[in-house]
C-alpha cells in the first residue's frame, strides 16, 4: 500500500466521482481506476459500492478513509518538525478565513510577515466552509467564528467583535448617534446571500428581537457592499473594526443599540503540528484583532 494510492483514494472518497477526482488529481480517469483497483486487490475488499455512475464507501472504505486521513496528517506533522529541525524558513502556510476578513484585514499583515519570512509561501483561502477544510487537511489553520461540537478542532479565542451600521456620509447627518434595529429595518438594507455567516449572524440577531430583515440587495462581496453604501443604494451592518479601513470612502459608522456580536477564533486540528512560522503568523493574526 503506497502513500500515493492512499492520497488517490482519499480524494475519490471525498468526490465520489472518478472523473471529478481524476481532474482534481491531475491524472486520467483510467489511471485512477487502475490505482483504486490495485488498492482493492491488495486489501482484498471493495472500497466503493458502484451503482451506475454513483459511488459510495463500503465499510472497508470508511475505515480506510478514517485511518488514511490520520496518516496524511501524521506525515504533514513529520515534515513540519523535520523542517524546523533543519532551521529552514521555507515551505507553505495555508490559511482559511471568511471572505469579509480577507478583503479588509490582511494586506498589512501579509506584507509584514513576508518581510520576516520571504521564502514562506502563503496560501490565503476565502471560504465559508472553514471547519470542513480543516478536517480535510486542506488548510493548516483558520480564522473564523466559534462553532459548537468541534471535538477534533482547537478553537483559540482572540476577540469578541461588535457590529455597526454603515451609511453614506450624507445619510449619517439624518440619523441619530445610536440606532435601534427597529429603525434599521426602515432603511434599505444590503446583506450577504444565504449560506454566508454574515447573513446568518444578522438573521439570528433579528429573530431574537422578533424582527424580520427584508434586504433590498444581497451580494457576496464586502467591497461591493461598501461601494453601494457610498453610492447611497443602501446601508450595511458590518464589524465595528472596519471603520479604520474606510477613510478613503464617504462612509460613516453608527453604533447599534444591543448590536450583533461574533466570537473570532483561530482554529486548527488538535493533533496538528504548528511550525515556528505558523505560530508567528497566528500571533500576528491575534494582534490584528
Amino acid at each position: 500500500m503506497e502513500l500515493r494510492q492512499i492520497n488517490y483514494f482519499l480524494v475519490l472518497a471525498e468526490e465520489l466521482h472518478f472523473s471529478e477526482a481524476a481532474f482534481r488529481l491531475g491524472i486520467s480517469q483510467p489511471s485512477l481506476s487502475q490505482q483504486i483497483k490495485n488498492l482493492e486487490d491488495e486489501i482484498g475488499l471493495p472500497l466503493f459500492d458502484r451503482i451506475g455512475k454513483k459511488n459510495s464507501l463500503t465499510l472497508a472504505g470508511r475505515l480506510l478513509k478514517n485511518y488514511g486521513t490520520e496518516m496524511t496528517q501524521v506525515l504533514t506533522n513529520l515534515q513540519g518538525e523535520l523542517a524546523d529541525l533543519k532551521e529552514e524558513k521555507t515551505g507553505e502556510i495555508r490559511v482559511a478565513m471568511l471572505p469579509s476578513d480577507l478583503d479588509y484585514r490582511m494586506g498589512e499583515l501579509i506584507a509584514k510577515f513576508h518581510e520576516t519570512y520571504p521564502d514562506i509561501k502563503l496560501k490565503i483561502i476565502a471560504s465559508v466552509e472553514i471547519e470542513q477544510k480543516l478536517l480535510r487537511n486542506e488548510v493548516d489553520f483558520a480564522l473564523g467564528i466559534r462553532q459548537e461540537n468541534m471535538d477534533k478542532i482547537i478553537q483559540k479565542n482572540i476577540f469578541t467583535e461588535t457590529y455597526d451600521l454603515f451609511v453614506s456620509s450624507r445619510l449619517k447627518k439624518e440619523l441619530p448617534e445610536k440606532i435601534k434595529i427597529e429603525d434599521i429595518i426602515k432603511l434599505p438594507l444590503i446583506i450577504f446571500p444565504s449560506g454566508y455567516y454574515g447573513r446568518e449572524l444578522l438573521v439570528e440577531w433579528s429573530k431574537k428581537k422578533d424582527i424580520r430583515l427584508n434586504p433590498i440587495v444581497e451580494i457576496s462581496s464586502p467591497m461591493a457592499q461598501f461601494q453601494l453604501v457610498e453610492k447611497e443604494v443602501g446601508v450595511i451592518i458590518q464589524p465595528h473594526q472596519l471603520k479604520s479601513n474606510l477613510e478613503h470612502l464617504e462612509i460613516e459608522g453608527i453604533e447599534i443599540v444591543d448590536p450583533p456580536t461574533r466570537e473570532v477564533v483561530i482554529s486548527y486540528l488538535k493533533d496538528k503540528y504548528l511550525t515556528e512560522p505558523m505560530l508567528a503568523f497566528i500571533d500576528e493574526l491575534s494582534y490584528l484583532f
